[in-house]
């Protein structure tokens, strides 16, 4: 789940998201770049709580229930934004 999805949709699906992640993250004050690039082994903010607050927000923000493998293996911004985005494409 490394790779950036590449559906037409994705540049919403990705501006949207970095709303979410500096929403949860407001003390980072990330750029689009850090905020792209962000993975729990590189901030050390990122701890079991604050996947719960992502995941949470993620589903409010986009109308989607992340599914039990996404919540279990997700770890990084990219994870997330290739799972809304098959999940918005009813995969």
């Amino acid at each position: 789940m490394n790779q950036l999805p590449t559906s037409v949709n994705v540049d919403i699906i990705c501006r949207r998201l970095l709303y979410v992640f500096r929403q949860v993250f407001p003390n980072l004050d990330l750029n689009e770049e850090q905020c792209v690039n962000m993975e729990i082994e590189n901030t050390p903010s990122w701890d079991s709580l604050k996947t719960i607050e992502l995941i949470e927000a993620i589903e409010c923000e986009f109308g989607i229930v992340l599914s039990f493998s996404t919540i279990i293996e997700a770890q990084s911004f990219r994870d997330y934004l290739a799972a809304i985005d098959l999940s918005l494409a009813g995969c």
